[in-house]
């Protein structure tokens, strides 16, 4: 498997929106939906996420981390700060501090906030996503043939995987 940026949401401000507005835009019922999904999923979740960050820097630093080899460090640590920590992954200092406890010097991880080509790939990868028919994270993208949107139960995958022809695998 491999992970590639997605900027889910551009427009956002630099300092990211206020929590209450996104429960203003989708109800309120959609801050306990995704509490069920991640306790159906066993996933531990914050509930005290204040405001929603543009994610942009996190991107940028997530694929100079991919050209440092620390990807595979940092990517778990973000989703976890925000998710389960209730971070601001907006926020510069949040972000060298956590690039720093996946091996990434706070000069590397500053610098990927203004590297303009960084920049540019996020942007290319989110497109390319586009393009394929993915509006939204997560996205699943099978054998570069099968496009499988959202957060999907277990059963959904094993059909994917089924019709592409392979094998099914069992999880233990």
């Amino acid at each position: 498997m491999s992970w590639r940026p997605f900027d889910l949401h551009p427009e956002y401000p630099p300092e990211g929106i206020e929590r209450a507005e996104l429960i203003a835009r989708y109800g309120s019922e959609h801050t306990a939906q995704l509490a069920r999904m991640f306790d159906a999923a066993g996933l531990p979740h914050a509930d005290t996420i204040e405001r929603v960050p543009n994610t942009k820097k996190a991107l940028k630093l997530g694929e100079r981390a991919r050209d440092l080899g620390r990807f595979g460090k940092l990517h778990p640590r973000l989703f976890h700060a925000y998710w389960a920590e209730a971070r601001d992954i907006g926020d510069d200092d949040v972000l060298v501090g956590l690039a720093g406890e996946a091996g990434i010097t706070e000069e590397d991880g500053r610098s990927a906030f203004a590297d303009t080509e960084l920049d540019e790939r996020v942007t290319q990868w989110t497109q390319a996503a586009l393009e394929l028919g993915a509006g939204g994270v997560p996205a699943w993208l099978v054998d570069e043939r099968l496009l499988v949107p959202g957060a999907q139960p277990h059963d959904v995958f094993e059909r994917v995987m089924e019709k592409l022809g392979h094998e099914p695998v069992t999880i233990p």
